[in-house]
């Protein structure tokens, strides 16, 4: 069944509501929102759909309000998106005053899943809604995904500091590809924050000429300082790291030579790592570059004394940057 697009369809759709104007504070409430977000996902919605004056929304009048839907019925898209940008226009009438109608558009012209869940979490989106947004948008009938990079992107801008999950949980369910070298980075950071662990082990499974780039990411946020995620944890992930020969080589140089030598501990990660993997000469050498120098009240100079002595086995010196 395919929509009217006329002044008389437009009063069948909405039927008692036919005269609905958006609130002059629900107006400035998705102002907002779209300085937040940079751009509403109904935007890119209405963009991709090549509606004319895809920026006049929201609509201010009723008038606006109807000139905006017949403008969708002469969009050079299908019906189901026509229908699919009509149901978000419905969301904004109904979600509070009859979300039963909601469920009665999708029946009566047969929407399917794919396309009102993913305009639902589109919407849950542009309202700033994340969980409830992202249980929409990993449902197994909208993948693949509409907008994957501009979702991921919503949620590690806005989203990861309350709910540091989200971007994971999505980029996991939908599989997205990370192509945009601006959505990989702060992906990769993000999970190299919550987890070197866990970021090592996608680094590894990401194309050869990725590798160096991340492996410099994940050594920054390994060695970053953090309120909520303690800079010893993270540190001690990175030095365990089960690194490869060349792995191995591009931390040293990076912490020593590379943009990394500016990073608080990073000559001392360098030594605790040698250490750890019983390079003790190589770490005696590193170490008396490192005289006097005092890190979270202690130095380094006893321990330089040990291995100098050749004291006892190989011991991990726990604590000497990170606490």
């Amino acid at each position: 069944m395919a929509l009217e697009f006329s002044n008389d369809g437009f009063n069948a759709l909405f039927g008692e509501f036919a005269d609905f104007t958006y609130p002059p504070a629900l107006q400035a409430e998705i102002a907002s929102r779209r300085r937040t977000l940079g751009q509403l996902f109904f935007d890119r919605m209405l963009l991709s759909s090549k509606v004319k004056h895809a920026n006049s929304y929201p609509p201010r009048t009723n008038k606006d309000l109807r000139a905006l839907y017949n403008r969708v019925g002469s969009a050079p898209v299908n019906e189901t998106l026509k229908q699919s940008l009509i149901y978000y226009i419905l969301k904004d009438v109904h979600s509070k005053n009859d979300p039963s109608a909601l469920e009665q558009f999708v029946d009566t012209f047969h929407l399917p899943a794919k396309y009102w869940r993913c305009v639902e979490g589109f919407w849950l989106l542009d309202h700033l809604e994340w969980s409830n947004a992202v249980d929409s948008l990993v449902h197994p009938a909208v993948i693949p995904p509409t907008f994957p990079d501009e979702i991921l992107l919503a949620l590690l801008y806005h989203a990861k500091d309350e709910h540091p999950d989200l971007p994971i949980v999505y980029h996991n369910t939908i599989h997205a590809p990370l192509v945009a070298t601006e959505v990989l980075d702060l992906y990769f950071s993000h999970l190299a924050h919550i987890s070197v662990t866990e970021a090592f082990g996608f680094l590894r499974n990401r194309p050869e000429d990725e590798q160096e780039h991340l492996l410099h990411i994940l050594i920054r946020q390994g060695l970053a300082d953090s309120r909520d995620s303690p800079r010893a944890n993270r540190g001690v992930e990175l030095i365990e790291l089960p690194f490869s020969e060349e792995e191995n080589t591009i931390f040293e140089n990076y912490l020593l030579e590379g943009n990394g030598k500016t990073y608080h501990g990073a000559r001392d990660a360098v030594m605790v790592r040698k250490m750890a993997t019983g390079k003790f000469q190589e770490a005696l050498t590193i170490a008396k570059q490192l005289k006097g120098r005092r890190i979270d009240d202690m130095t380094w100079d006893p321990i330089k004394s040990a291995i100098s002595q050749g004291l006892g086995p190989r011991q991990r010196v726990d604590g000497a940057m990170f606490h």
